[in-house]
């Protein structure tokens, strides 16, 4: 009687190539490249994402029109405003809404907040804040140009007193059209000045 061999039979899983170990020369070089180039443009998708985010929902770009804010804005300067959300401050520079004596959006320095009482001396330019005198290193001139106002002024609660820094070629709180600014008008506080930019402030 034939004895027959007992078989032993082995099924061994390949295991798949890794970069770099397939047969083709170069798929390695590919690969990685393929990966990093994917690795590159999901940071790119994010980056957009997150740029629309900011820019939808905190902050916005203004290009400014005119020579009121000169020397701190000149015309045609791009400035990044962050939406108004936290107090203001005085010295900051603000863009306002259009006002209902005045029908274009507005770039001014915050002088006075609420309940701060505002004079000025139009024969020396100087500007006085609750009695203290203002020292004005931004300012273009001194504060020579009257409008309709008269002065002091008690700034209402919850509005603010704006001064454009080029004092004598800036309509203003000086002038009755915009007088002192409710802060909800207030778009919000520029925070630099960029290269780009889409909307007119005066």
């Amino acid at each position: 009687m034939r004895r027959e061999e007992n078989k032993t039979f082995r099924y061994v899983k390949e295991k798949a190539p890794s970069r770099g170990e397939s047969g083709k020369e170069g798929n390695g070089f590919s690969g990685r490249l393929n990966f990093e180039l994917y690795d590159f443009a999901d940071s790119v998708i994010y980056a957009v994402i997150a740029i629309t985010i900011i820019f939808v929902f905190f902050v916005r770009v203004f290009s400014v029109d005119g020579i009121s804010m000169v020397p701190t804005l000149h015309n045609n300067d791009m400035i990044v405003v962050a939406y108004a959300g936290s107090k203001l401050e005085k010295g900051d520079v603000v863009v306002v809404a259009k006002t209902p004596g005045f029908s274009e959006s507005l770039v001014k320095r915050v002088i006075a907040l609420g309940g701060d009482s505002v004079y000025i001396n139009f024969s020396t330019g100087k500007v006085y804040v609750n009695d203290a005198e203002l020292i004005e290193y931004y300012v273009n001139t001194p504060t020579e140009r009257q409008y309709d106002i008269a002065f002091p002024v008690t700034v209402p609660e919850g509005s603010v007193f704006l001064l454009g820094d080029n004092r004598n070629d800036s309509i203003d709180s000086r002038s009755s059209l915009i007088g002192c600014v409710e802060e909800d008008n207030i778009i919000g506080r520029v925070l630099f000045k960029l290269n780009f930019g889409d909307w007119k402030v005066k």
